[in-house]
């Protein structure tokens, strides 16, 4: 059964709908962010913009740790809830629907993309390092 982005924001309750939002926010601004950080890396000259663009990614992995707690509170309130609605359907027609897959998809496309935005902080974070070794030696 494929997967279609409408039937997965239909079946995810209000909350999660308000997670995708907050975290397709976030993972734009984190991705912003970086990209300034890799832009702006060629024009470190003194101390005090090292420590501004260390700053920003302190700040970007704050928002990923926070999405990623943010995302097992999500799945947690979706896997009770679906358990809830699997025992009743269950009692009332046996073998009617699963939605256990909706819910693995979910978690899945956020673990990827959480994945991809912990990559690009690290990489952001040892040119920055390397940068900063610059300096000092």
């Amino acid at each position: 059964m494929g997967y279609d982005l409408i039937v997965l924001w239909k079946v995810l309750s209000h909350t999660a709908k308000l997670y995708l939002v907050f975290f397709l926010a976030s993972a734009g601004y984190a991705t912003y962010s970086l990209i300034r950080v890799f832009a702006g890396l060629g024009n470190l000259r003194e101390k005090v913009a090292l420590t501004r663009v260390e700053r920003r990614i302190a700040n970007v992995r704050q928002i990923i740790l926070l999405l990623l707690l943010l995302f097992g509170m999500t799945v947690a309130n979706e896997v009770f809830a679906w358990l809830r609605a699997a025992r009743f359907l269950q009692s009332q027609c046996g073998d009617c629907i699963d939605a256990s897959g909706l819910l693995v998809a979910f978690a899945f496309a956020v673990f990827t993309a959480l994945v991809f935005l912990h990559g690009f902080q690290w990489i952001a974070s040892a040119r920055l390092q390397r940068r900063a070794s610059d300096f000092s030696g």
